[in-house]
């Protein structure tokens, strides 16, 4: 269960999207930046897994973890912006199942008041 804070009487996430940009290249690659925006208190975040997903049921429904070369990280701290950006050759699309259900999971592990917390967030992004 993630953690959540409570600041001027408000509810914050300690972890939530900021921008999800994608785009399939003529090539038939495809690029995808994913943000997570950290709360000020949140430490000590890192990524633990990639997650490729797709298809509806059970029967064709399929996920794998992204080997490390298909994607970068980056984490500002000004900001508390942790930042992938991820670039799938062709090939690597071409096993994700077609439907509507298609997208990334995102595992990982931060740190807040001295518990480590682990948790995902899934970043429904269309491959077709």
């Amino acid at each position: 269960q993630e953690l959540s804070i409570i600041e001027d009487g408000k509810l914050c996430k300690s972890v939530e999207f900021g921008n999800v940009e994608h785009n399939k290249k003529d090539d038939g690659s495809f690029e995808a930046t994913i943000e997570l925006k950290t709360h000020k208190l949140v430490s000590d975040f890192k990524l633990d897994d990639l997650v490729i997903f797709g298809g509806g049921n059970t029967v064709d429904y399929n996920e794998w973890s992204l080997d490390a070369s298909m994607y970068t990280t980056a984490y500002n701290e000004e900001t508390h912006t942790f930042t992938i950006t991820i670039n799938l050759p062709a090939s690597e699309l071409a096993k994700v199942p077609v439907d509507d259900n298609q997208g990334f999971d995102v595992y990982f592990t931060f740190t807040l008041d001295g518990k480590e917390t682990e948790s995902y967030k899934s970043a429904h992004v269309p491959f077709q």
